[in-house]
Order: structure tokens, then C-alpha cells, then sequence
């Protein structure tokens, strides 16, 4: 079928012919050059400025968009653009009604972006109260700085917070771009043709057309399909995560149009009317109305979703119902989950502690500012230097009360968060830029979707791991089967089975004999019945060659060959009128065109303008013919998932090969033998009748079919799932065959193999017909209760089966899965793996990933009483089934009392509800941070209830990964996320935020020390502007950088040691007695800082801004000597930041000193103090003598604790270094070891 093929228009004849030609069979005409761009892409007029502007108020005061959701509507009622060709796009009611499809995800643009972001930034306690501080600061009696200098602060921190708002919108709006630019076939009425567009322009009542492998642009209900009987099959990764394809279907009274060669959409009358959108994914309801009073139901299989790609389908035709921000895609895409990490708690409570701090500070300083007042009784005696504001000593003190919250603001780091936001940038970016967590298989890294816990990755105490596709390679080979209690195999299959090594040899191995049997026996028993439910009891889907669309060959008009958005010019000879683009055709046109461009470069830069255009030509066409000449006489199979893909390739090993498949019709060749004896195959057709879909709660798929004149039901499943379907039989070898085949089942368990049990049943015709109509009238059913009833309705047919046999396949481990658990296990964090695999088979991959520790027992819980006798006082492995689970969930004590003596657990014939329930449960009740790692979307819900969400990047789909927090390709790489980045962001950004606080502190204390010599009247010894730039510019990159770079341990160290791990696992960093600890050496360093320089100076002739200068600078050196210590690896960046900064400080008195004076309105400005300090020897032993004894205490303490009671970090360092260890020490190193 040819698809839509557009009327010819008239052909523009040449005004000189000269000769003509025939090649291939076309008649060609020679003629003067043509030069046409007349199949350009299409842009529609946009309506006037004032009409759009009004039309967007009424769409935001209709669709809520303040909100952010739609709210509740009337239904919309749709006429299809195509019956109003007389009037212009923008006025016609769909687009004054409805959204447009432009999506716009970035949250500001030009005009919003300033008043938004500070209105988002003021929603932050923290900068209001800042800005509070600032306001303070104009008042004259509070005024503690100059007006505008107090600004620089919070002006600063507003400024870097907007600009890194301003770039992650920059990118949004970039993405935006790129999706909105996508182009899409959309029916011009006037041309009377499909034309590209972009896909910002389509608007509701469009009717498109979509080729295969393109993007569905919008919301559409099917008109049309290149498919005789309506169908077109869509893949909804995009949407759900499953790659899987999915049948969607025209409505009844379309489908004789998908019989015609052309169609012309303005011939039709009808009216859609259907629900107003919302987020349900599975839910539409709307009906057609005709124009000869008829209607028809629309159904969700009717309909095709923004973001789905059409597959094996050459083409599908609909009209668009929902675009932009009111698709179900858009509508269901809610804002990401900001988490909260435990370092980011604890510094809130670390804030609230300086906020107590501040308030008593303040509340102090003004009590002791008005007993000073009364002692020197300042209100009576005219004392120089001091400033009263009122007449009573009590008013005076409450206004200097108020104005220490000025001076003391800075106890409130108020670039902390900033500097955090910025330190976990750093390290997302450094992570991602790791090639060791680099897969050049798949060309995939690291992805950071949640940047605000990097930190997290060190401290998870629990992982919770799917298996299939997490642990496992996800590629299934078909190793076995089992027909009648019978093993068919091929000789030591299941020795060979390699659950160790990387799948690289994915070779069907099958049974010789029962190949023989297939070919060579005319009955049809168990043995033909399986290999045909194996072959046919699926989704999927047969593909010969690429699909093309008769829209992409293009068409001719004037002369010219009009291919997508480009015309091949053809300068000499015209193509014959009316002829019609087909794949015989098209090959020919190739010729005629090279023959055009066999021109000297000059002439090709003349014709075409630039080497841009003809480039982006040659690539169009190349791309086409490609498409339009690859053939394979190789069969591609499109799977629902990876067994039903094994299994179809094992059928087709025996001989049962699926050649095609529809909606209805199922080619099947079945094998037989010829007159020479020789192995072939003959085609029947097998009718579809009815599919029960596999779903996780119901475990099995059923498929009726129509063959050899039975009506059969095929059913495959898993064994707990189909063994209470069978057919009641009491004889002695029925039960032997289902205990023998149960037997064989618990052997290809112990061999890690996946197990599916087979199943048929021939059905009565009567007996059917009365169900398929309860069938359908359950499927009409739209509530919460359809799927309950749905799975009801499919097990009432699934009874009375008879046994066919079972299958093995083997799905091997990924490379590097067993390494990778050892060591986690190693680092102390206890791995929970949960599979919907039965017992067996999940005990065994346990096994042999390395999962179980080889000195403990494997104890299988089953049910209460297991866990109530339990007594062991070792601590075990444990197998977990869905009923304990259920215990754990509702918080059974006895559950937990075994949980906590467990290495290892597993949990088998796990559904996706029950694998979020364990997550919650160990988050709640065992108070550690849990991470959860799975790659379908049945892992979804548990990665988004864990602390920390990573994706696999598999084979099932995307929806695992943009659920998570973090996306990795392999299993594997989680080890070094975990053990080295996880274990340095932790370090990093815990003493990072010990660093910040301590740092502020010392500057408040060192003020708070000058206060009890100045009166408590709210004055300091130290340089304004110096102290405005201090917390935020000379203290605040060095931290940044550090957190950056820094590494305490090399990563060689850390994947040798894993149980350094414990550091962030146990959170012994950022703790209330590291923070308090943290200020009290605050305390002693402020003492130091103030009283060493201002005893050396009491009885000398230096002033105040030279005592400004030696304090400014022992404090600045004090924190970069801090600084120092904590640094344990020393590379270019952090020494480079350290000289720098130095130099920065220095640099800044010199030249500020060198410029200001009177001239600049200061009080007694501080002329050259800074170059004539600098030449004094008293200067230098002053500050030496100072930054030496601050941080001498931390130095001294540091070595200590270094040579007699080393932490882990050192222990492991002089491990590596063989130096020796302390003796008491080492015996605990040793046992600890032998332990473990």
C-alpha cells in the first residue's frame, strides 16, 4: 500500500527543450535550470502579537497554570481543522481553546526572570533573614557599617545563587528547543498534501501523519495505519519504561480506510468529543460523532500518546486531542523529589544552635552594655568617644543590644548553603567524568539526576537490589526444557551453564533427539503443543527490513523531485508529470541526479550557494535510499521481554519458527520432513482470538487461538501461578508427572536457571463465546476496580489446563557483580537482593555472586513460626518469603530480631508493591540509609521510597533511571561510586561544613573579645569592607575547592579497604561533638587572635588601623593554616587557591590602604597602613606568633591522635606504608580482621 499520495499539481513547462532522453524507463526532457524551494519546511502564520497575547490570558486563567496543573473542565469538544480550511490557524477555535504544543519546562524567561527568582529566593528563611539584617543597617542609631557596604553580603549571595539558577534554566531552555523543533507531517487543506512542520506549531484538530520510528508529537486518536486491519504497534519507553511494543487500533469505521492507496481527509465530516486531560495514562473517554447521526466509542487502544515511537508500522494517520502541557505525558511528569540528606539536616540543627548562640551573644552584650553605661555613668559625663543616642542608660543599651545583631551576623553563615549547592556541582561533575564507571559497550556514564546528595553514596548502611537485569545480564539463553517429566537437552547443558562469566555467546544448544521427534512425528502431542505455545504465547513481533513510508520517497512537482525538506534540483532534464515516487522508481532518480552533480566545485558553490546546503541534500537522499534499499532476509524479533525472545529463538531452533504476526493472524512454519528425509518446514496460519497480558500480580499469559479447527488456550507462567490451574486428576500418573515435573523444577533451580511452566487447554466454543462477552464488557469498565476485575475475568478461562512442560533459561551475572558484592559486603552494608524468582533459583544466584557469607547458615523463613523458633546466636544468611515479608512490613518484631543477626537476605516471589514495602520498612525501623538499585519499571517504586535511587541503564526501558538518583549501566560500577566517590564526597563536605561554622565563629568571638574593651557598645577593631568580604569572598573558595579536590585516601586504598566505608556509614564525621568541639576550638583560636596582638601592642604606638591590619591578617592566616591541616592530599587546584588567596589578601590591603582617604569622606582613613606594616619587623613576629599558637592545639592534637590512636584512615595508610603500628592498636586490627 502506498499511503497518502498527493495530487500532482500542474507541471511548469520549460520554455526551451533542446533533446530528450529515456533512462531506466523514465522519459526525461532537457531544459533550461529550475530553482524551487517550494517543499521547504512548512511554518503556518502566526496570529497578530495583540490576538496571541490575549488568547494566552485566557489560556492561563482557564487552565490554572499559576498552579501548575490543570484544572477541571467540561469535556472538549474537537472538529478536525480540515472542515475550516477558509479560516486562518489562529482563528480557529482549537487554538483559542487549548494549549498550544510548544513545551516550555524552564521556569523563567527574559522579563520574568529577575522579579521570579528573587521571589523564590526570598521564600528562603535564611536570605530574609539576611535581608532583615541589611534593613537594620539604614537605620542611623543600628548602623553598624556604611549603608551600601552592608548590602555587599546578601547582594553577593543573591547574585551567585541567580546566576546558577540562571544557567540550569539556560539549560532547560535548550532541551525545550530541541524538542520543540522536531518535525512532523501535518495535512495541508490548501496544498491538499501532508507537509513537514515543526512540532511547536501543531495545534489541537491537526491531522497528522507519523512514519516509523518517528516521535508521536501530541495526543492522537488513529484515523489511519499502514495495516489493512487498523493496527499499529507503538513503543511507550518514553512513557513507562518498558520497550515492549503495544497494539493500538483505529476505530471500527476507519478501518476501510486503511484498505485505500489515498485519502483525503476534507471528504469526512465528524466531531470528536472526549475527557478533559488529565495524568492517567490508561484512561480516555470520548466517542466520534458522524455526519450521518452515527457515533463511536473511543477507547485508550485507540488512542496514541505524546512521547510513544511507531514500530513496524510503515504509517499511521490521527488527528491530535491533547498538545503540550495538556498531554498525558506532560500532565504526569510531576516535579523531581528534592531529598534531604542527613549532612544537610544536621547542619540545620548546627544553624539553630548559632541562632541560640547569637541571640544570647546579643541579649549579653546589651545588658552588659547598659551596666557599663551606669558604672562610668556616661549620661552625665560628657565622655569622649562615646555616642548616646537617648538620655537613659537602659535605651542606649537595648539600641546597642540591637546593633550587635549586626555585628554578630556573620555567626550566620550566609554563603554556607550557596557554597554547599556549589561544592555538590563539583562533585556530581567529577563523577560523571569518571571513566572508570564509563560503559563503551552501551557509550553511556554516570548520570547525576539528584544533585543535592552526593554525599549520601557514603553513608548507605542498606542496598536493596533487584536481580534479573540488576546483578544478571538480562541476555536469556534457552538452555532446557521439560515435556511429559522428560529433560531435553543438549548434552551437559546445565554443566556449562556459566552464571560467572559476561554473556558473550548467546548459541541456542537444544536436543538433537527431540528435534527429530518434531520433524519426523505426524502426531500432534505435548511435544508439538509446546514448542507452539512457545513460539506464539507472546508480544512479539517479526521484522524483515526497516519500514518506509511512501510519504518519505517523496513527490514531484514542477520539474522537481521533493524529498522531506529538501528538493533535488535537476538542471537539464524534467521528470515526466504525474510520476509517482515508488522503491523501483527511486534508485533511477539516484542516477539522474549524480549525473546533475558532475560539476567542478565552482559550479556545485554556484548552483547551490554553499557547501552547507549541498551537503545537508546528499545526506537527506543518502539517508533514504539507504532506508528504501536495506533488505534482510533475516528475521528481527521485537520482544516484550527478554524470555519471550529466548523462548521464540529456542522454538525456532526445534523448528517452530514465527514468520509474522497481526493483530488477528499468526504465520507459524511447523516442521516436517520431505520424501529425501531431509528437516523442513511448512507455514500455517494460526488465528488470534484473545490475549491475556502478563501482569506482576497475576504472573502468567494466556492466548487463544484458532488452529487446525480447536479452539485452544495457550498458557505459560510461573509454577505457583499455573500448578493450581491444572485440571483436577486424581490418577497415579498425573500426580507422578506433577511431582516428577516439580522435582526437575527445584533442579533447575539449584542451577540458577529461570523456570516457566507451560500450559493448554482446548476450549468449548459455547463456553467461550459467554465469557468473551463478559470479557468486554469488563475491558468497557473505567474505575479503580477494572484491574481486580480484569484479573478475575482472565482466571475464570485459565482452569482445567493440562500440563505441557517447563523451561529453563539461564540469565548469567553480569561481570564484576561478584567483586563488587564482596566488597560492599566487606565495607559493612548488608545487601538485600529481591526477585520474583521462586526459592531455588534465587538461593542459588546468591551463591554464586558471593552474596551469602561462606561462614554462616542459609536459613529459609517461610512463615511466622520459622521466625519465632529461630535462636541462633551467629549471625546467618537468611531466605525471606512473600509472607515474612508481609511480617516486615507490619513491623513484626521477630522479623526485625532476625534481621539483625543477618550477613545477607533474600527475598523471593517479590512483587514491585512488596519490594517498596521492605524499603520503607528498613528505612523506618532500622534507621539506616537505604539505597535501592533495579533497572524496570517494577523497580520504580522501591527506588523512589529509598534514600538513594540508582537506575540501571538495561534492557527494560528507561523508567528505573528516571526514577533514580543516579543511572549507571552496570552493576559493577556501584562499587566505586559507593566506596570512592561516595566515601570523599562524604569526607569532603562533612568537614567542609565543620570548616564554614568554626571559621564564622572565630570571626564573631574575635569581635566579641574587642566588645569588653569598647564598652559592649557595638563597635570592632577590624576594617569594614574587609569584614563585609571576609565570610564570602577570602574564606569562602578555598573550603569550595577543597571539598572539590581533596582526597583523604587514594581510590587504589579504598577499593583495597572497604571497611574505611565505615567513616560515612557510621557518620562519624558531622556530629554534635565534632560541632562542638568544633567551637570550642573557635573560642580558643578567637582568644588567641585577639589578646596575643593587643597585649603585644598595649604599651607600643601602633593605632587603630594598624592593629585592624595585624588582626585582619593573623585571622585570615589562622583559617588558611586550618585549612591546611585538614588537607590530606595536596594537588594543583588546592595549592594553587591557597597561594592565590594569599596573595589576594595582601594584595587588597595594599591597594585599598594606597587609595583611600579624606578625599573619600572616611574617618581618619587608613593611609599606606598596609605598606608601611608590611616593612616592620614587629608586624611579622606579632602575626607569626599568633596564627602559631591558634592553631598549635589542632596540630599537636593531630599528630597525637596520629602516632597513639590512629583512626582507620591512618591504621590503613600505615598498612600500605608498612611503618609500624601501636602495639594496643594493632592486636584490635587483627582480631577485628580474623572476624570478619
Amino acid at each position: 500500500m502506498n499511503g497518502v499520495t498527493p495530487k500532482p499539481e500542474d507541471t511548469v513547462t520549460s520554455s526551451t527543450s533542446t533533446t530528450s532522453d529515456k533512462h531506466h524507463g523514465i522519459t526525461v526532457t532537457k531544459g533550461p535550470p529550475v530553482h524551487r524551494r517550494n517543499s521547504s519546511q512548512w511554518i503556518p502564520p502566526n496570529a497578530p502579537i495583540y490576538e496571541r497575547a490575549l488568547d494566552l490570558t485566557n489560556l492561563v486563567a482557564s487552565k490554572g497554570f499559576w498552579k501548575g496543573r490543570v484544572k477541571s473542565r467540561p469535556d472538549r469538544i474537537i472538529e478536525p481543522n480540515w472542515l475550516t480550511p477558509h479560516i486562518p490557524r489562529y482563528h480557529l477555535n482549537n487554538f483559542k481553546r487549548y494549549a498550544d504544543n510548544k513545551i516550555r519546562t524552564s521556569k523563567y524567561t527574559w522579563l520574568t526572570f529577575l522579579p521570579k527568582n528573587l521571589w523564590e529566593q526570598f521564600h528562603r528563611w535564611a536570605n530574609i533573614y539576611f535581608i532583615i539584617i541589611m534593613s537594620m543597617n539604614w537605620v542611623p542609631q543600628l548602623q553598624a557599617f556604611s549603608k551600601y557596604l552592608g548590602m555587599i553580603p546578601v547582594c553577593a549571595v543573591l547574585s551567585m545563587t541567580a546566576i546558577k539558577d540562571f544557567l540550569e534554566d539556560w539549560r532547560r531552555k535548550r532541551a525545550d528547543k530541541r524538542l520543540n523543533h522536531n518535525t512532523v507531517h501535518v495535512w495541508d487543506n490548501v496544498k491538499k498534501r501532508f507537509r513537514r512542520t515543526l512540532w511547536e506549531l501543531v495545534i489541537v484538530g491537526d491531522y497528522v501523519h507519523i512514519s516509523s520510528d518517528e516521535t508521536i508529537p501530541a495526543d492522537i486518536v488513529l484515523i489511519r495505519s499502514a495495516d489493512p486491519q487498523g493496527c499499529a504497534f507503538v513503543e511507550t519507553s518514553n512513557l513507562d519504561g518498558e520497550n515492549n511494543l503495544k497494539q493500538k487500533v483505529v476505530p471500527q469505521k476507519f478501518k476501510n480506510l486503511c484498505l485505500m492507496d489515498s485519502f483525503d481527509p476534507s471528504d469526512v465530516y465528524l466531531q470528536i468529543t472526549v475527557n478533559p486531560p488529565d495524568n492517567r495514562m490508561n484512561h480516555i473517554n470520548g466517542r466520534i460523532d458522524y455526519g450521518n447521526g452515527e457515533n463511536e466509542k473511543i477507547t485508550k487502544e485507540n488512542v496514541v500518546l505524546r512521547g510513544c515511537q511507531l514500530k513496524n508500522t510503515s504509517f499511521a494517520e490521527g488527528i491530535v486531542i491533547y498538545t503540550g502541557c495538556e498531554t498525558k505525558l506532560m500532565l504526569s511528569n510531576g516535579p523531581v523529589r528534592y531529598k534531604r540528606s542527613s549532612i544537610e539536616q544536621m547542619t540545620n540543627y548546627f544553624i539553630l544552635f548559632c541562632v541560640i548562640l547569637l541571640i544570647i551573644m546579643v541579649v549579653g552584650c546589651g545588658i552588659c552594655s547598659i551596666f557599663w553605661l551606669i558604672s562610668v555613668d556616661a549620661h552625665d559625663k560628657n565622655i569622649p568617644f562615646v555616642v548616646l543616642f537617648t538620655d537613659s542608660a537602659i535605651n542606649d543599651g537595648l539600641i546597642n543590644m540591637a546593633a550587635n545583631i549586626l555585628v554578630y551576623q556573620t555567626l550566620i553563615p550566609l554563603s554556607l548553603y550557596i557554597s554547599i549547592e556549589i561544592i555538590k556541582l563539583g562533585q556530581n561533575y567529577l563523577m560523571t567524568q569518571d571513566l572508570d564507571m564509563y560503559d563503551e559497550e552501551r557509550d553511556k556514564k554516570l548520570l547525576c539526576r539528584s544533585l543535592n546528595i552526593p554525599e549520601e553514596l557514603g553513608q548507605v548502611k542498606y542496598i536493596l537490589s533487584d536481580k534479573t537485569g540488576t546483578l544478571t545480564e538480562n541476555k536469556m539463553v534457552f538452555k532446557s526444557c521439560t515435556i511429559d517429566g522428560e529433560i531435553h537437552e543438549a548434552e551437559n547443558a546445565r554443566r556449562r551453564t556459566r552464571t560467572f562469566s559476561l554473556v558473550e555467546d548467546e548459541k541456542i544448544e537444544i536436543s538433537p533427539a527431540l528435534k527429530r521427534d518434531l520433524h519426523t512425528s505426524l502426531e500432534k502431542d505435548d511435544k508439538f503443543y509446546m514448542m507452539m505455545n512457545m513460539a506464539v504465547c507472546n508480544t512479539v513481533m517479526v521484522r524483515r527490513r526497516q519500514q518506509l513510508d511512501d510519504v518519505e520517497l517523496g513527490y514531484f512537482e514542477n520539474n522537481i523531485y521533493n524529498v522531506g525538506n529538501s528538493a533535488f534540483y535537476v538542471p537539464i532534464e524534467t521528470i515526466p508529470a504525474g510520476l509517482t515516487p515508488t522503491a523501483e522508481i527511486i534508485p533511477q532518480i539516484n542516477n539522474l541526479i549524480l549525473r546533475q552533480f558532475a560539476f567542478s566545485p565552482t559550479d556545485l558553490l554556484k548552483r547551490f550557494g554553499s557547501l552547507t546546503s549541498l551537503s545537508k541534500i546528499f545526506t537527506k537522499r543518502e539517508t533514504i535510499l539507504r532506508r528504501l534499499t536495506q533488505k534482510s532476509d533475516e528475521r528481527n524479533y521485537d520482544a516484550e521481554s527478554p524470555d519471550e525472545l529466548a523462548l521464540v529463538k529456542a522454538a525456532d531452533a526445534y523448528g517452530f519458527t514465527l514468520v509474522s504476526r497481526s493483530a488477528t493472524d499468526i504465520r507459524l512454519a511447523i516442521p516436517t520432513t520431505n520424501d529425501a528425509n531431509e528437516y523442513t518446514q511448512s507455514e500455517v496460519e494460526v488465528k488470534v482470538i484473545k490475549i491475556l497480558n502478563f501482569d506482576s500480580n497475576r504472573k502468567r499469559m494466556s492466548i487463544v487461538v484458532r488452529y487446525d479447527g480447536k479452539l485452544l488456550l495457550l498458557t505459560k507462567g510461573a509454577d505457583e501461578q499455573v500448578f493450581p490451574k491444572l485440571a483436577d486428576d486424581e490418577s497415579e500418573e498425573f500426580r507422578s508427572l506433577v511431582d516428577e515435573t516439580r522435582r526437575i523444577l527445584e533442579e533447575y533451580g539449584r542451577f540458577g536457571l529461570r523456570t516457566l511452566v507451560m500450559a493448554m487447554k482446548e476450549l468449548d466454543e459455547e463456553e467461550f463465546e459467554d465469557w468473551l462477552a463478559t470479557r468486554e464488557f469488563v475491558e468497557s469498565i473505567d474505575d479503580d476496580e477494572s484491574e481486580a476485575l480484569l484479573s478475575e475475568s482472565s482466571a475464570q478461562l485459565e482452569v482445567g489446563l493440562h500440563l505441557l512442560g517447563v523451561t529453563a533459561i539461564e540469565d548469567r551475572l553480569q561481570n564484576g557483580v561478584t567483586d563488587t558484592i564482596s566488597a560492599l559486603r566487606h565495607a559493612g552494608i548488608q545487601i538485600w537482593v529481591l526477585t520474583g524468582d521462586k526459592c531455588e533459583t534465587a538461593v542459588n544466584i546468591a551463591k554464586s555472586c558471593h552474596l551469602f557469607n561462606k561462614k554462616c547458615k542459609i536459613i529459609v523463613f517461610r512463615e511466622l513460626k520459622d521466625l519465632v523458633d529461630f535462636d541462633e546466636e551467629k549471625r546467618i544468611n537468611a531466605v525471606f518469603s512473600s509472607e515474612v515479608v508481609r511480617l516486615i512490613k507490619e513491623g513484626n518484631d521477630d522479623a526485625f530480631r532476625v534481621i539483625e543477626r543477618c550477613e545477607a537476605i533474600v527475598c523471593y516471589r517479590m512483587t514491585p508493591a512488596e519490594k517498596a514495602d521492605v524499603v520503607n520498612a528498613v528505612k523506618t525501623r532500622l534507621k539506616g540509609k537505604t539505597l535501592a538499585i533495579g533497572d524496570g519499571a517494577n523497580d520504580v517504586p522501591m527506588i523512589l521510597g529509598a534514600d538513594v535511587g540508582i537506575g540501571i541503564s538495561g534492557h527494560e526501558g528507561l523508567q528505573a533511571v528516571m526514577a533514580s538518583d543516579f543511572a549507571i549501566s552496570k552493576f559493577r560500577f556501584l562499587k566505586k561510586l559507593l566506596l570512592v566517590h561516595g566515601h570523599w564526597n562524604y569526607y569532603r563536605l562533612a568537614n567542609a561544613i565543620m570548616y564554614f561554622l568554626e571559621k564564622n565563629a572565630v570571626f564573631v568571638f574575635v569581635i566579641f573579645w574587642g566588645q569588653i574593651f569598647m564598652g559592649f557598645s557595638s563597635g570592632f577593631f577590624i576594617d569594614p569592607i574587609y569584614s563585609m568580604l571576609y565570610p564570602i569572598l577570602f574564606t569562602s573558595v578555598q573550603p569550595i575547592v577543597y571539598s572539590i579536590f581533596d582526597q583523604d585516601l587514594s581510590k587504589e586504598v579504598l577499593l583495597k579497604y572497604p571497611k574505611l566505608y565505615e567513616t560515612g556509614r557510621e557518620a562519624t564525621l558531622c556530629t554534635y561533638r565534632n560541632f562542638g568541639l568544633s567551637m570550642l576550638d573557635a573560642i580558643y583560636q578567637s582568644a588567641v587572635l585577639f589578646f596575643i596582638p593587643f597585649l603585644c601592642v598595649l604599651s607600643s604606638d601602633i593605632r587603630y588601623w594598624q592593629f585592624s591590619f595585624v588582626l585582619s591578617t593573623s585571622m585570615f592566616l589562622v583559617n588558611s593554616v586550618h585549612l591546611a591541616i585538614l588537607i590530606r592530599r595536596w594537588t594543583f587546584p588546592l595549592l594553587i587557591v591557597q597561594l592565590m588567596f594569599i596573595g589576594v589578601h595582601f594584595s587588597f590591603f595594599v591597594v585599598y590602604t594606597y587609595f583611600v582617604n579624606s578625599s573619600l569622606n572616611t574617618k581618619d582613613p587608613p593611609l599606606l597602613v598596609a605598606w608601611t606594616m608590611l616593612a616592620q619587623f614587629q608586624f611579622w613576629s606579632i602575626v607569626l606568633l599568633t596564627v602559631i599558637v591558634a592553631v598549635l592545639p589542632r596540630f599537636v592534637i593531630t599528630i597525637v591522635q596520629t602516632q597513639f590512636w590512629p583512626d582507620p584512615h591512618e591504621i590503613t595508610l600505615r598498612q600500605e606504608r608498612h611503618l609500624p603500628i601501636p602495639i594496643h592498636i594493632d592486636s584490635n586490627v587483627q582480631s577485628k580482621s580474623e572476624h570478619s
